[in-house]
């Protein structure tokens, strides 16, 4: 700590860049993230609000639950401030990684 104020200068000097590169980072970080493949589709289609089931991302498929039921989606439907809803169908699917299968498939999933 002593050493934390010796110098007052200095420690506001990598205050302000250690502050300056978390910013940057987290910028490039948003940036790629909404550039994903999952989200690129949402990115461009003229939405208001998504309602996403983050339950459907766990690792263990014990631990998914389906909390966007028929009733859910019917009663957001009828609502009559809502013009359009699109619901999105996943399934889970095993991808064998040998190099040139996993780079065709990649490259087709991502021309898509």
């Amino acid at each position: 700590m002593e050493q934390f104020t010796k110098d007052k200068k200095r420690t506001a000097v990598v205050l302000l860049s250690l502050a300056a590169s978390l910013s940057v980072y987290l910028c490039i970080v948003t940036m790629l993230d909404s550039q994903a493949a999952r989200t690129i589709v949402s990115n461009y289609m003229d939405t208001d609000m998504v309602i996403q089931n983050d339950t459907a991302c766990k690792e263990k498929s014990e631990d998914r639950r389906d909390v966007l039921d028929e009733s859910l989606m019917k009663s957001i439907k009828e609502n009559a401030g809502v013009s359009e809803v699109h619901s999105m169908i996943f399934a889970e699917i095993t991808v064998p990684w040998e190099p040139d299968f996993a780079e065709m498939w990649m490259k087709e999933f991502y021309a898509k």
